[in-house]
């Protein structure tokens, strides 16, 4: 019995520390690229007329592009250097969505810029 639990307890801790990766998928990541440019301009249109609510709808399209892509083993530099990119990004969206709450458009501009040094960060080290 007590090899058994022994053995048990070996394959949980096996498993648990296996990290699995998404195949990287080209086709998809240019779509989500295109997709996040394109949010990105709209963002600043947006934030130009302070306009929340589509300010708050472009934050979750670029989360929901990097939640897409962040478990990809990218072709060039680390996985873990690009998971920890797209998971700053998508937490910079999320508190971007907060701010359209309390209509503060500075801290959104602050955000904003964030996202877009995340974005030149991640091309630097993937691309």
């Amino acid at each position: 019995m007590k090899r058994l639990s022994i053995s048990v307890l070996l394959l949980v801790f096996l498993f648990s520390s296996t990290q699995v990766f998404a195949e990287y998928d080209r086709t998809q990541v240019f779509k989500v690229m295109r997709n996040n440019a394109k949010m990105m301009r709209q963002l600043e249109t947006a934030a130009e007329n302070e306009d929340f609510f589509a300010i708050a709808e472009a934050f979750m399209e670029l989360a929901r592009g990097s939640n897409a892509i962040k478990d990809y083993d990218p072709k060039r530099g680390t996985q873990s250097a690009w998971k920890k990119t797209h998971l700053e990004l998508i937490r910079a969206a999320f508190d971007g969505i907060g701010y359209c709450a309390n209509e503060d458009i500075e801290a959104i501009w602050d955000v904003i810029a964030d996202i877009g040094a995340l974005n030149s960060q991640g091309h630097m080290a993937h691309k």
